[in-house]
């Protein structure tokens, strides 16, 4: 059994699949938390199987459809079952094969708390990573308040009621925060979720999907916010 510590898996030697092994009464999210911030992965390229008693082969199946499709931010598309022992035996045999030739895209993470809750052979297609039952497990990127207070002023359906005075005041403000990148992962979901419910246009999302990659980059973030403020001002008009 190998022992890692949490910084081994960085984005560049990622591996397609991961088993998590947890120990008794531990959930792993924290861990989660901190994999997916290493690897950059925001929550539109996460992909969470629903905790359930029985996990059945049509839960799997809808699982590895979500996975198929190619990561809309992050470097990659990451899935994550947490409760593994819950598969049933028809879903151990078909996300197996799935583990047998993934997307290259695609990582996985199972979350046990013992080995032995799932299949060998699912365990010898992944890295294996026992979480010491002494590591901490602080939150990452805490906020300061005012970083708090700004993740609030963009909720969709506010800024949707801003004038363009106040939008180029709230941009101005959403450029200096320390969490700027973090808080455009939160919008995105928002206005996913919008365009879901028909209120966004196609064009709209892939607008503000550009913009989110370049805010990485060197360009200025103030004029990112602007610009995606005001794609924001014409949601529910196509």
């Amino acid at each position: 059994m190998n022992h890692h510590s949490f910084l081994e898996p960085t984005l560049e030697r990622i591996a397609t699949a991961y088993l998590m092994i947890v120990g008794s009464g531990r959930s792993g999210d924290d861990e989660i938390e901190r994999w997916l911030a290493a690897w950059k992965i925001v929550p539109l390229d996460q992909v969470w199987l629903a905790e359930s008693a029985s996990i059945s082969i049509g839960d799997v199946r809808a699982f590895e459809r979500q996975l198929q499709l190619a990561p809309l931010v992050s470097p990659r598309r990451v899935g994550i079952i947490r409760q593994a022992k819950n598969l049933t035996a028809e879903a151990n045999h078909a996300f197996l094969k799935f583990l047998e030739d993934p997307p290259t895209h695609v990582t996985t993470i199972l979350v046990v708390e013992h080995e032995d809750q799932v299949l060998p052979t699912i365990i010898s297609r992944c890295q294996r990573w026992r979480i010491p039952s002494d590591r901490t497990n602080p939150k990452l990127n805490q906020e300061s308040p005012a970083d708090t207070n700004n993740d609030k002023s963009l909720d969709l359906g506010k800024l949707t009621t801003l004038d363009y005075r106040e939008r180029f005041s709230l941009a101005e403000t959403w450029a200096k925060s320390t969490s700027f990148v973090s808080q455009f992962d939160e919008l995105i979901v928002q206005v996913h979720a919008a365009y879901v419910a028909g209120q966004i246009a196609t064009n709209k999302v892939c607008q503000l999907l550009a913009y989110r990659q370049l805010a990485t980059t060197n360009t200025n973030p103030r004029l990112l916010a602007e610009a995606s403020l005001m794609v924001i001002e014409r949601v529910g008009k196509r």
